[in-house]
């Protein structure tokens, strides 16, 4: 029996570290349409892999995975096309925002035929709001391969090891976020904040910690920013997230899915959203949400 042909079109980082994943646990024959930052991601973690034009990847498989970014039309192009050409579709849902607009672009839905899951927060919000698509939950390989890899870094670091600072990691947010309406407006609050936790780090007068800002995965080519003495900023882009994790003790972010994965690594986990006086959409597990001065108190007590 032939073998089926699955295309892979991605661009949004969260939903490529899932999908990657999930090929690395389901062998297969599979063709890839993919745009930075998934392009990035699935050659780091699958290796060297052949990328085709969305179109060719449309016409040659006979079903259809795509991300679900809602910054760009590349993922959307996908769903619209492939049903076009009736192939099944099907689309990786991560994170917990967002959900029907990464389907509109200029007043249009196009839906896929499957929609996939990774735990029951997101699934709840799916079943809520796509009563008429199939809704999957899947095992959540890539928060399964990151704890994994968490844990064995730690391993690895040296008992005997004597540090005299602590490690904070703080973890940026993208720059560009989608309106309601379904129109991309472009905002940059994760760096505002970024430079908030910066200066603040810098007026507080703690002097044992050594900071580490990991850029997100949509800043490969945002220009790096290091204006203060006391921040070190790695090239985290080329490490992988459980390598930076394993360094820290404390972990700070916005709201990202890298935040979600710190508290499940059982990390101290601050979330500093609140600055902008919203919540977050992660779920909240153990981590803490801090203003500034609850924020250097925290990391004096830790």
């Amino acid at each position: 029996m032939k073998s089926k042909i699955v295309g892979i079109i991605s661009k949004d980082a969260g939903a490529a570290n899932q999908i990657a994943h999930y090929i690395l646990k389901n062998s297969g024959q599979y063709l890839f349409a993919l745009q930075e930052p998934a392009l990035s991601i699935f050659t780091q973690i699958l290796g060297d892999i052949s990328i085709l034009e969305l179109d060719e990847v449309v016409q040659t498989s006979d079903e259809i995975i795509t991300g679900s970014g809602w910054t760009s039309d590349f993922e959307w192009e996908g769903i619209r096309k492939g049903r076009k050409n009736g192939k099944k579709v099907i689309t990786h849902l991560d994170h917990w925002i967002n959900y029907m607009e990464r389907f509109i672009r200029h007043s249009e839905t196009n839906l896929p035929d499957e929609l996939w899951v990774s735990d029951e927060y997101s699934e709840k919000i799916a079943v809520g709001l796509f009563k008429e698509t199939k809704v999957i939950r899947r095992p959540d390989y890539y928060l399964q391969n990151q704890l994994k890899q968490v844990n064995k870094f730690r391993l690895a670091q040296s008992k005997a090891e004597v540090r005299k600072k602590q490690r904070v990691l703080f973890l940026s947010e993208p720059r560009i976020e989608y309106s309601k309406s379904g129109e991309v407006t472009c905002i940059d609050k994760g760096h505002d904040l970024e430079m908030e936790f910066i200066s603040l780090i810098e007026s507080s007068m703690i002097n044992d910690l050594d900071i580490r800002i990991r850029p997100h995965p949509s800043e490969i080519k945002r220009e790096t920013r290091n204006h203060f003495s006391k921040i070190s900023k790695s090239d985290s882009l080329r490490t992988p997230l459980s390598i930076d994790l394993a360094w820290a003790d404390i972990v700070v972010g916005i709201d990202s899915y890298a935040l979600f994965v710190s508290d499940n690594a059982r990390i101290p986990t601050a979330s500093i959203a609140c600055w902008l006086g919203r919540d977050i959409t992660i779920p909240r597990g153990n981590i803490k949400f801090l203003q500034k001065s609850e924020l250097v108190e925290f990391l004096r007590a830790e």
